[in-house]
């Protein structure tokens, strides 16, 4: 099986999957009365079921504080004070899940305040499954197939057998990937995006669904990234990542011209203990067990956020290279692994040539240009895991 007949039936799956009707059936549509407790901090009833489209009266009551109700996907809000009663009206018109959040600052514990409107039939709940399902049997299948090509039989210096396209064959493409400036004007671009996040996290509106830094990371970013970016180019997030960027021009001393000299850095190398990926299944778990913080509360966000770039400028200036993506970064551990069965990947033409090279300017640097960050010898890659997609050895 060819590795396009896969990814043929892998799309055409997929698109089956997203559009193809479901057998699924909500009830006829009525008019509902409900009744919504607001306390400190949680709803009652905190998960409401409702057919498409009923029309929903919403009575809301708040028995201390003043609290309010923001019902994600439809823009509704009411607010309560202590005593009194907020109606809210519309037309569940969408199907799926929707969460509904105190819409004022009701206490420290106000993130978690949130409940879940079902409009049945759940249709993008059962299409996401499918796709999660689909997702992981075409990536057994793919690195199944993936084994078969390499151990296939080659020749001497020669590159595993499989179809590859070489995009370095482009010219236009080939003199942007070796313009030095390529990667530092992609980690300025989002480098604003991420102080944005930073500051708007820290000083922004509380409520989570109306700060940009809570869209902007774990809504839009987070969702390109695990539905396009990882999937489709691996570790290409990687290469704009604004987190390594202060501290490797410190570390550098500039930003596009090489200098000479010794680095702005201890430039110590990394305990060989703690040259693992641990470290980064740590951080993910970390991140993980408190992300019903780190998602609904912008402070925290902003905090994490600004202590990630901080980890790195200081790991820049005591160890060598990008010590904090290689081995701490909780989203480079992530996407390097899921990188695996991404089409894009960074390889030698001939390992051959590159074992008969002596200079090894790809590792090493040159006058015209510095070492891999990531600390990977380019003749020795076999996996896009390691590989943060610099360029530095184009």
């Amino acid at each position: 099986m060819s590795s396009r007949l896969i990814l043929t039936l892998f799309i055409g799956f997929a698109i089956l999957v997203l559009f193809a009707p479901l057998p699924l059936h909500g009830g006829r549509p009525v008019e509902r009365h409900l009744t919504l407790e607001a306390r400190s901090f949680a709803f009652e009833p905190g998960v409401i079921q409702v057919n498409q489209g009923d029309r929903v009266i919403l009575e809301l009551e708040s028995v201390d504080v003043t609290h309010g109700i923001y019902l994600d996907g439809y823009g509704v809000e009411a607010v309560s004070e202590p005593g009194h009663t907020a109606r809210l009206e519309f037309v569940a018109d969408r199907v799926g899940k929707f969460k509904y959040r105190c819409s004022m600052a009701c206490g420290p514990l106000h993130p978690f305040m949130i409940g879940e409107l079902i409009v049945r039939p759940n249709t993008p709940y059962w299409r996401a499954m499918a796709l999660a399902l689909l997702a992981t049997v075409g990536s057994v299948v793919y690195l199944w197939h993936r084994s078969r090509i390499e151990q296939a039989p080659t020749n001497p210096g020669s590159q595993p057998a499989g179809r590859r396209i070489e995009l370095t064959r482009i010219p236009f493409l080939k003199r942007l990937l070796q313009w030095r400036g390529f990667q530092p004007v992609l980690m300025l671009v989002t480098l604003f995006g991420f102080v944005l996040a930073v500051l708007t996290g820290l000083f922004g509106t509380p409520v989570g669904s109306r700060n940009f830094a809570i869209i902007f990371v774990w809504i839009v970013w987070w969702a390109l990234l695990k539905i396009v970016l990882v999937p489709l180019t691996g570790r290409l997030w990687c290469t704009m990542c604004p987190i390594p960027a202060p501290g490797e021009w410190l570390q550098r001393r500039g930003i596009l011209v090489r200098r000479g000299g010794k680095p702005l850095s201890l430039a110590r190398k990394w305990p060989r203990k703690l040259d693992n990926v641990w470290l980064q299944n740590v951080g993910l778990l970390a991140v993980t067990i408190f992300s019903p913080v780190i998602l609904t509360a912008p402070s925290v966000t902003g905090f994490v956020l600004l202590a990630f770039i901080v980890m790195a400028v200081v790991l820049s200036l005591v160890f060598e290279r990008r010590v904090f993506c290689r081995y701490l970064c909780p989203v480079g551990g992530f996407i390097g692994l899921y990188s695996l069965v991404a089409p894009l990947e960074l390889r030698v033409k001939d390992p051959g040539v590159c074992r008969q090279h002596r200079e090894k300017e790809c590792y090493l640097g040159s006058a015209e240009g510095y070492g891999c960050p990531w600390m990977v010898r380019p003749w020795r890659l076999r996996r896009n895991a390691t590989c943060g997609l610099c360029t530095e050895c184009l």
